[in-house]
């Protein structure tokens, strides 16, 4: 058997996770009804991606291990700050909703 799969049905708000043995990459998600947060990683890749919904008003980041860079966004509706980290040159970047008439 090459290849495993889990999963859970989203009527019982649980996470519904696939494994595949052959291309060695792992995907989780919930559904957007229990406001959990939806990701998934590929060990081919080495990269990880995170989201929430934007009903949820959450952040939704992306951080890429080969790259070494990770991106934080949040909703402009939420007036929130939206960022940018890169791991490499150690710098962060700022910026705010012209609504709430921050500094950029």
């Amino acid at each position: 058997m090459k290849e495993t799969t889990y999963m859970r049905s989203l009527k019982t708000k649980k996470t519904i996770c696939k494994r595949s043995l052959k291309t060695k990459k792992t995907t989780c998600e919930r559904s957007l009804k229990t406001k959990r947060t939806i990701y998934k990683r590929s060990l081919k890749t080495k990269r990880t991606t995170y989201k929430r919904s934007l009903k949820t008003k959450r952040t939704t980041y992306k951080r890429s291990l080969k790259t070494k860079k990770t991106t934080c966004e949040r909703s402009l509706k939420t007036k929130r700050t939206i960022y940018k980290r890169s791991l490499k040159t150690k710098k962060t970047t700022c910026k705010r909703s012209l609504k709430t008439e921050k500094t950029t």
